[in-house]
């Protein structure tokens, strides 16, 4: 019976990540929390074009970014359902990046290979929904997977 629950529980997180429509998971946990209470998003548009998935802990996230997701969209056409290549370049940088932000201890999360696939373009104001992974250099070889359901994508302010 345990081996049936385990290989159940196996099939889910590797299908879904059992998270619902927001979830984190992977290897990465090992060596970082995964723990989280909401998740946001902000899209800072013409001429900028970057797009910051939060995966906030604590009430209003007071303890911090359990993971930060950070897309630079210049120059791409965003077509739902197919993955962007989050190591591309864009401005002479890697086009996504990754950081852990909790009380005082910020860690950037270099990656190997990144990717992002939206369910549909980016707008203020509107849902956002999607899906990334994440194979890390450092943490090396530990991986993270993401899911995320955005009920309002919100300006940044400036």
């Amino acid at each position: 019976m345990q081996r049936l629950v385990f290989a159940a529980l196996t099939i889910c997180v590797g299908l879904t990540g059992c998270g619902g429509k927001n979830s984190l998971s992977g290897s990465v946990s090992q060596v970082y929390t995964l723990d989280f209470q909401t998740v946001t998003g902000s899209f800072d548009g013409d001429p900028v074009n970057v797009l910051t998935i939060a995966y906030l802990k604590g009430a209003d996230a007071t303890t911090g970014y359990t993971m930060k997701v950070v897309v630079d969209l210049n120059g791409l056409t965003i077509t739902p359902g197919v993955a962007i290549d989050l190591t591309q370049t864009s401005n002479g940088q890697q086009r996504g990046s990754f950081e852990q932000i909790l009380s005082t201890n910020d860690v950037q999360l270099p990656f190997s290979t990144a990717s992002l696939t939206l369910d549909e373009a980016p707008v203020v104001g509107k849902e956002l929904s999607g899906k990334f992974a994440a194979t890390f250099t450092d943490p090396a070889g530990h991986a993270v997977q993401g899911n995320f359901d955005i009920a309002k994508l919100t300006a940044v302010s400036r």
